[in-house]
């Protein structure tokens, strides 16, 4: 963690908690502050992505393969996640890393910016050196959940 030194203080801003999770003293160097000018707010956010980058490159080196999950999707915010993101998936320092999103698809147009960033990872012509695969899952029904919980509290269903 010695390595990502500076950009620990600027995503502990982000992230209060980073602290805790890193498990090292964290002294922050660089301060971002709410402007309203645009290359100020362009910089900010640069700088995030690749201090947030570093950070993935340390951790997916430490823990490799490094899954990430992202839930809710559908949630996210309309720019600053999905261009993370994209930061994330396009770096070629990330090694052996597997990005899963999850989103309700019926809940897509209420997002458009997930719509756009769906259709954009299965356009050839964008494609990045990544492979996605799409896997629909329909919604459970009862005897399904059912099943679910029988497996994770190892116990039978007498009744059936």
């Amino acid at each position: 963690m010695k390595a990502l030194d500076s950009e620990l203080g600027l995503l502990q801003q982000v992230i209060p908690v980073l602290e805790e999770i890193v498990d090292v003293p964290i002294r922050c160097s660089t301060i971002l502050s709410p402007t309203s000018d645009p290359s100020s707010l362009n910089d900010s956010k640069s700088q995030i992505l690749f201090a947030f980058c570093r950070f993935i490159r340390v951790v997916a080196r430490v823990f490799s393969p490094l899954v990430m999950t992202l839930d809710d999707l559908q949630w996210a915010d309309t720019s600053s996640s999905f261009d993370l993101l994209e930061a994330i998936m396009t770096d070629r320092e990330i090694p052996r890393t597997m990005v899963i999103g999850i989103y309700r698809s019926n809940e897509v147009g209420k997002n458009p910016r997930l719509g756009e960033y769906l259709r954009s990872l299965e356009d050839p012509k964008d494609a990045v050196d990544f492979v996605t695969t799409r896997i629909e899952i329909k919604d459970l029904d009862v005897n399904a959940v059912n099943g679910i919980i029988q497996d994770v509290l190892a116990c039978k269903d007498d009744a059936q």
